[in-house]
């Protein structure tokens, strides 16, 4: 059973992936001069820090929204990497592949254990068209594909190994902001500063926030996928002892 710890971790982990890259950029927004002319009484430090706190939050949650289209992103690299479409843009017969599927070895070191990560989609896929049908299978896309089976069926039966899929999740969610934040931070303090190293600098850490997100994105999809197969090789072992 999910215990109060875990609410409590994932909870705080929500709010960090949110509140974090929000407080970055209000800082970047901030040396922009942004807030030259919004000015909180010294008396009222409680208040200053409320604003603070709530305008983070706020510019984080706009973040998250606006980050939102790189997990197609991360999708579309995906599927390049393991040639799951044709030359007209059709998607291939889901089968399993090889250990040597994936041909680059920059593909290779951005997506470790992608195949691996694959087959067990083609396992997932076979449980969710069982349980709920595949008439919701559009020609490019899955109304419910197997990862939204996977987390929704780990919330209801499962909510420990729900806790390990979100803690992924929210991880992933927080570099995915980080990407955007320092990504556009780079720009403002480039034109703020004018001091190019530090620029470079920055605009490092937004590549590097990128590849970690689609590190422990691509590690969501795995666990979430494998406590599925789990679960269903469980309940199977139950249903043979009764």
């Amino acid at each position: 059973m999910k215990t109060i710890t875990d609410n409590l971790s994932i909870s705080l982990l929500e709010l960090l992936s949110v509140l974090l890259p929000g407080g970055t950029f209000l800082f970047f927004l901030n040396e922009l001069g942004a807030f030259e002319n919004f000015e909180l009484s010294q008396q009222n430090e409680w208040v200053k820090g409320i604003v603070y706190f709530g305008l983070s939050y706020f510019l984080g949650y706009v973040i998250y929204v606006v980050s939102s289209p790189l997990d197609n992103l991360y999708d579309k690299i995906k599927r390049k990497a393991l040639k799951l479409d044709t030359k007209n843009g059709a998607k291939k017969e889901l089968q399993l592949l090889s250990s040597d599927a994936i041909k680059c070895s920059f593909y290779n070191i951005l997506f470790p254990h992608l195949v691996v990560t694959h087959n067990l989609i083609v396992k997932v896929v076979e449980f969710k068209n069982r349980d709920i049908g595949s008439d919701l299978d559009g020609y490019k896309h899955q109304i419910i594909d197997a990862y939204q089976y996977s987390y929704r069926r780990l919330m209801a039966e499962e909510l420990t190994m729900f806790a390990e899929v979100e803690r992924y999740f929210g991880t992933a969610r927080f570099f995915r902001c980080m990407t955007i934040v320092l990504g556009i931070g780079a720009v403002i303090w480039l034109f703020n500063e004018g001091n190019i190293s530090q620029t470079w600098w920055i605009l490092c850490l937004s590549i590097i926030s990128f590849f970690i997100f689609l590190n422990r994105w691509r590690k969501a999809n795995h666990v979430a996928f494998k406590n599925v197969i789990i679960l269903e090789g469980l309940k199977k072992n139950k249903e043979v002892l009764k």
